[in-house]
């Protein structure tokens, strides 16, 4: 069996507007081993139609269809099932990378066999032009810094940005996210329809992540606030955003009080975490 590089999973709900603007982006890379990974988060729209005529004529995209909308923390998850990809990278439907900007980013992970290789994005608005007057995007570690140790990958959370479509990241650490999920076996009930899903799965990608790196290079280009999306959806409702961000830290919390009384911390990867509460609540990792 061939060895797959790079698997792009792609999270698609009622994104039939630019739909295919970002699959023909991601057909334009020029990743020889690449697998794309579609799934359409029950979409009502047009998004099932575009995807099967794209289906039908490239033999490395694959689309799974969900039987119910259960939300993009899940739609993400459902597509690490499937990747095979020794890296792996996040795109949302209604978004785009720079030409030939993947091949780039994925020969740097590579060589460096780094767990998260990170890079910047471009924010667009819905007619593909740059906003304006935005420092977002701009990295804030200095450009090709590597970092390794696990407590110091996990204190970069600190100075980051939460995107995930803003890295790559290895096939063991998307191993170690699904594995954490595994230990709830209500998980998609308790996740279904969850949202500010990167405030969720980012920490857990750091919390395992044993090396990081970040280029300069403009990379994705970031729909902003497109109405109906996640990050629409998020700028109007603050409250749930927050009170999600606290559910989030309470369970991983918790799970590692599980952990410590069965013995795991430390002795297959799973840490200790605790919440200092203050002006604002902090989550911190402590062994």
């Amino acid at each position: 069996m061939e060895t797959i590089d790079l698997s792009v999973l792609v999270a698609v709900y009622n994104a039939e507007k630019y739909l295919e603007q970002c699959l023909d982006s991601l057909i334009d890379q020029s990743v020889v081993r690449m697998e794309i990974i579609i799934v359409n988060d029950r979409s009502t729209d047009r998004s099932n139609q575009i995807l099967k005529k794209y289906e039908k004529s490239f033999k490395y995209i694959k689309i799974i269809n969900k039987k119910k909308n259960e939300g993009t923390l899940l739609t993400r998850l459902d597509g690490m099932f499937q990747a095979v990809g020794r890296y792996v990278a996040f795109i949302d439907g209604d978004d785009t990378y720079q030409p030939q900007s993947l091949h780039n980013v994925l020969g740097v992970a590579l060589e460096k066999k780094v767990d998260i290789l990170e890079f910047e994005y471009r924010m667009i608005d819905t007619e593909n032009k740059d906003v304006s007057n935005s420092s977002m995007g701009q990295n804030i570690v200095s450009d090709n810094t590597l970092i390794e140790g696990k407590k110091q990958c996990f204190d970069l959370l600190d100075r980051l940005e939460v995107p995930l479509f803003k890295r790559l990241y290895s096939k063991r650490l998307c191993r170690k996210v699904i594995d954490y999920f595994m230990h709830f076996i209500d998980y998609r009930d308790r996740f279904q329809g969850m949202l500010n899903e990167d405030e969720f799965l980012t920490p857990l990608f750091f919390s395992n992540a044993r090396s990081y790196c970040c280029i300069g290079q403009k990379v994705y280009n970031y729909r902003f606030l497109r109405y109906g999306s996640i990050t629409h959806k998020i700028s109007t409702n603050c409250e749930r955003k927050v009170r999600a961000g606290e559910e989030y830290m309470y369970i991983c919390m918790n799970l590692s009080d599980e952990f410590e009384r069965k013995g795991l911390i430390n002795k297959k990867e799973y840490f200790k975490y605790n919440i200092k509460v203050g002006f604002f609540m902090k989550f911190e990792l402590v062994c």
